[in-house]
């Protein structure tokens, strides 16, 4: 069973090919996050959402037991994965294997846009727990290191 979040549209511009979602944003250590879908009832359970990276902004070097996978719609994120770089455009997919290694950032001057896949689900959680930090006016490394660590991340660095 499937269960979208929240009523959530991708809207093109034909003339721009630009892509927009439209749904309840959340702040998640900068990076703002669109809850698109989640099936959490069952062992292959995924959580699907959209990140928007404003320029300089993306995830420290962490790792948790999730799989996850990258698709970009706009701009260009640096994705870091077992100390290997991938410079990942409009149009590119990417996995990342289960505990490794991993972060990803946006170093153009441009927002980037990726939908992010997350196998099994339950990173809703995690971003729900975060934003709170956030709209609570209660965010420090140490309050964001516990709600990583409660979830099952590991930051690295």
């Amino acid at each position: 069973m499937f269960q979208s979040i929240k009523k959530t549209e991708f809207l093109t511009n034909m003339k721009t090919n630009e892509t927009k979602i439209q749904g309840a944003q959340m702040n998640v250590f900068g990076v703002g996050v669109t809850l698109l879908m989640e099936n959490e009832g069952s062992e292959s359970g995924f959580t699907v959402s959209c990140l928007t990276c404003a320029p300089g902004t993306g995830a420290p070097l962490h790792r948790h037991v999730e799989r996850e996978a990258f698709y970009v719609l706009e701009g260009q994120i640096i994705l870091e994965v077992n100390g290997g770089e991938y410079a990942l455009m409009r149009g590119d997919f990417f996995q990342v294997d289960s505990h490794l290694p991993h972060r990803f950032t946006n170093q153009s001057d441009k927002d980037a846009t990726v939908l992010n896949f997350s196998i099994p689900a339950g990173h809703s959680k995690f971003f729900r727990e975060a934003d709170a930090l956030y709209q609570l006016n209660q965010f420090t490394r140490e309050k964001a290191l516990e709600v990583c660590k409660s979830n099952g991340i590991e930051i690295l660095g």
